[in-house]
């Protein structure tokens, strides 16, 4: 299962790829358009964001399938467990802040939570691979 998280975290980086792309257009297009109609920003945006959007639902399926294992092979109190569960609250959170920015223009409070949040799961995942690769010792050098 260390090989889906590790994927999870290749995938997020292109995520986060996707979005700055996103972002430089929101931006491209929000100085077209004056800084106003916010609420069209989104919908001018086109393909990308729908690539963006979509990139999200495949993470979210590749986490959830990380957290059952990490649920059903690991103690429930190890640090194994904990991290992964954080990386899925923090994963559902910021595809929240992101469907909240796509249906309600874009609100500015969204922008840095969104973005934290995405580099909160990086972190994560960081620590859990380092975490299923000292278990992974632990029983080699067990044996």
């Amino acid at each position: 299962m260390k090989v889906v998280l590790i994927s999870g975290t290749i995938l997020m980086l292109i995520q986060v790829i996707l979005g700055t792309q996103v972002r430089e257009q929101i931006d491209q297009i929000s100085f077209a358009l004056g800084n106003m109609f916010r609420e069209e920003w989104v919908d001018r945006v086109g393909i990308d964001f729908l690539i963006h959007r979509s990139f999200s639902l495949v993470l979210l399926g590749i986490h959830i399938v990380y957290f059952f294992w990490a649920f059903k092979y690991t103690l429930r109190k190890s640090k194994v467990n904990l991290w992964s569960q954080l990386l899925m609250v923090i994963l559902l959170l910021e595809i929240g802040s992101g469907i909240g920015m796509a249906y309600f223009g874009i609100p500015a409070f969204l922008q840095p939570i969104h973005l934290l949040l995405g580099s909160l799961i990086l972190g994560i995942q960081f620590i859990l691979i380092l975490q299923l690769r000292d278990l992974k010792q632990i029983k080699f050098n067990s044996n």
